[in-house]
This record gives C-alpha cells, sequence and structure tokens, in this order.
C-alpha cells in the first residue's frame, strides 16, 4: 500500500438511513480513518486518503492525530462500519489510487 495515496470504493447502502464507514489498517498498530457519511442508495468513489494525519490509534489515545506508520506492511485492511440498525451494505470496485 506504501506506492498507493488512496483508496476509493463504490459503497450501496440498502438501509434506510445513513450510515458512517471508516477504514482500518493494521501495520505496527491499528490506524482508524475518520469515518464519512453514506447515505442511502448508491454512492460512487467513497475515497480514503493514506497519506493523512487524521487516522486514530491506540499511540494517540485515539484521537484523529496520526499518520498510518509502515503502509508498506499491512496485515489487515478492515472496513468499519457505524450503523444504528442492522441492515444490508454492498461493497463494490476497491480501487487504490495513486496521485498523478
Amino acid at each position: 500500500m506504501s506506492s498507493f495515496d488512496a483508496l476509493q470504493i463504490d459503497i450501496i447502502n440498502e438501509m434506510n438511513s445513513e450510515i458512517k464507514l471508516a477504514i482500518a489498517f493494521n501495520t505496527d498498530d491499528y490506524y482508524e480513518s475518520p469515518a464519512v457519511p453514506i447515505p442511502p442508495g448508491r454512492t460512487n468513489g467513497v475515497a480514503f486518503r493514506l497519506r493523512t494525519s487524521d487516522f486514530k490509534s491506540q499511540q494517540t489515545d485515539w484521537k484523529h492525530t496520526a499518520p498510518i506508520r509502515q503502509l508498506d506492511k499491512v496485515d489487515d485492511l478492515m472496513l468499519v462500519i457505524y450503523a444504528e440498525k442492522e441492515g444490508t451494505l454492498r461493497v463494490d470496485n476497491i480501487i487504490a489510487v495513486r496521485s498523478r
């Protein structure tokens, strides 16, 4: 992942309410991005920038102030879904993006 600048994902939220979605990585620590709102229906191109200092981790006492360290050693990539109710969420077209 170290040669990429962002992850871009298409999301289909089949619930009747907005959810929030974050991405998380396990490298030398657990890093989680800020959650972004996903309204009901299809949302294309939800982008998560990888080279920012707004990830939370244990090292920052769970504040969104850390860059992801060791992007070249990603053990796990996770989607973190914050929803108030059960429902269906479909994920399509996960794309790693390089800057031009």
